[in-house]
This record gives C-alpha cells, structure tokens and sequence, in this order.
C-alpha cells in the first residue's frame, strides 16, 4: 500500500473530532437514561461519563440529554444524533475489519531478472511466495544485459534486479542477498569426456563449445581464461538462452559452462552432466539481489526480501548438506 492510511475510526465534523469511546458512551447512557448506569456497564467513573458527554455536546454545538432527577432522557437534538451515532459505530467496526484484512499485505512486485535466474531455483521461489502471499502480485521481467536491469532499477520500472555475476557492492544499490553460485561445465552422458577426471580445460574448450551471451559475465571469464593461460578458445556456437543450451548439450557431442543451479533439472533427469575438470581452475560467481539505495522500501517490498533471504539461505544449506 502506498502513502499514509488515515484509520476513518474518529468522527470528523468540521474542526470536531469525535473518538469512538464517547460515541459508545453517548448511545449507552441513551439506552440505560442514566449517568451512573452507564459509568457501571463501561467501567468509568460517573464523573467522567459526564465529562465524555459534556465534551461532546460542546463538539456538536448542542445539548444531547435533559438532566431530569437521577435520569436523563434525549432532547430532540440527541434524537437526531442518535442514528448517526450508531452509523460512526458502524464504521468504527469497519475500519477495524479492513485493517485486519490489510494484515495480508498487498502490493505490486517489479522484478527484473536474467535467464539463468529465471531457469533455476527462482521459479519455485516465485511459486512459494505467491502461495505465502497470494494478495501480493509479481511481475517478472527477464534480460540477459545487467546494464538493462541497472537502467530499469534507475528509471523505476523494476524494485529489484537478479543477476549472476562476480560479487561486486555497487554504491546506488543495497544488496538483499549475495550467494556463491556453483559453476560448471556440461557435457551429454555419451561425450567422450564424460567419466573423465581432472580433465584439463584446454581440452574441454577443443572442439564443440557452446558459449552463453557475451554480455554475460561467466563467459567473459572462461575467456579471458583461456586467453591468460594460452588456451585456443573458439567457440562455435553463442546462445543466449540457458535452456537452449542444455538441449543442444543434451543431444550432441558439444560442451558448455553455466550455473548448476540453472539447469537443475536437466542434471536430475541425467540429460546432461557435469564434466570433472581440473582443480586449478575456480570460478566464482554470485547470485544477487539489489535494489536502489533511495528507494521507498513498502511493506510488500520488505516482505519479498525477507522471504527470499530465508529461502535462498534454505536452498544453499539443504545443498551444502548433501
């Protein structure tokens, strides 16, 4: 929800402010014609049942009860009150229903992410969320460029981008979560190199490598790699999609190198595998969340990063315990 809710509980006419408290004292004297009655039933004291009512007979303008003895009856302006006392009630009631309701927050969620996020765990990050929040909509816009999520996060039109890369602070930017994403190089199960150990990059880069998007930075890194350790690196194919990817892998001899965690599924169903390559080459990338520094954080935008925090932390422990 946007703004500042105004609770519609007080009684506004003009400069006067009625609080509901003395609306209930007002229509409980008029059903028990008694000050001291009503001072009982509500737990006041008689002294200030009478200043509630003084106070809101000077609000109105008017005189709301005639004192008659030990009792007191309506005069023809609290008459008139009467049934609009009973609507402030009503509404009072209202109010107090909506805000219960507003417990389940609502709101849009602008995300912007990149292929490799939207091909892993995200989806069913997604999926659990709105089955946790179902008031709370989700917007999920997908490019494979951080520079495009980057200009959209300062244009406002995400709140938050998800990106792999090399862990980096950007100083407009507050980081909701900064994991280390699990790098590999894919192969079919019937590749030569399949079961192979230590296999040296230079050969797993020969012949038939599948490179992701350029503009992504993990494939910068194997290229520049390759080009510091005097590798021949050509690739003979740039995809841009993870799952296209993993299917030209799956049903041909070619090899790739992407985040586990964005073909997940295909190393389940044994469609593709991960080459054990040599030791001395580490790849560390980042799955990140970020949003800009100055930007309003609304209740539904605090939820999403709560959530994510936690499950995201869940899916690195359950595979840092298996």
């Amino acid at each position: 929800m946007g703004g500042t809710f105004v609770s519609p509980t007080p009684f506004c006419r003009g400069n006067i402010l009625m609080e509901a408290k003395t609306i209930v004292t007002f229509i409980k004297a008029a059903e028990l014609g008694s000050f001291s009655r009503t001072a009982n039933v509500l737990g006041y004291s008689q002294a200030a049942v009478t200043v509630q009512i003084k106070q809101l007979e000077d609000e109105l303008g008017t005189k709301l009860f005639d004192r008659m003895g030990k009792g007191i009856q309506l005069t023809s302006s609290g008459e008139r009150f009467l049934p609009y006392a009973h609507q402030i009630l009503k509404a009072n009631e209202q109010a107090r229903k909506f805000m219960q309701q507003d417990d389940e927050i609502r709101g849009t969620i602008r995300i912007g992410t990149t292929s490799s996020m939207a091909n892993a765990y995200f989806p069913t990050l997604l999926r659990e969320f709105s089955e946790t929040y179902p008031h709370i909509k989700l917007m999920l816009k997908t490019s494979d460029y951080f520079d495009n999520l980057y200009e959209k996060l300062k244009q406002n039109e995400i709140d938050f981008a998800l990106f792999i890369d090399r862990k980096m602070v950007y100083k407009d930017c507050n980081t909701v979560v900064d994991h280390p994403e699990d790098m590999i190089f894919i192969a079919s199960p019937d590749n030569p190199l399949t079961g192979q150990k230590d296999i040296p990059i230079r050969e797993v880069v020969k012949s038939g490598f599948i490179t992701s998007d350029q503009e992504v930075s993990y494939p910068r890194f194997l290229d520049d790699y390759c080009k510091d350790n005097g590798i021949d690196y050509d690739p003979i194919m740039e995809v841009s999609s993870i799952i296209a990817i993993s299917e030209i892998v799956a049903s041909s001899n070619s090899v790739s190198f992407i985040p586990r965690s964005s073909i997940v599924r295909a190393l389940e169903q044994g469609r593709v595998v991960a080459l054990d390559v040599e030791k001395d080459f580490k790849c560390r990338m980042y799955s990140q969340i970020v949003y800009r520094r100055e930007k309003w954080i609304e209740p539904h935008l605090g939820l999403f990063m709560e959530f994510v925090r936690n499950r995201i932390k869940r899916i690195y422990d359950e595979d840092n315990d298996e």
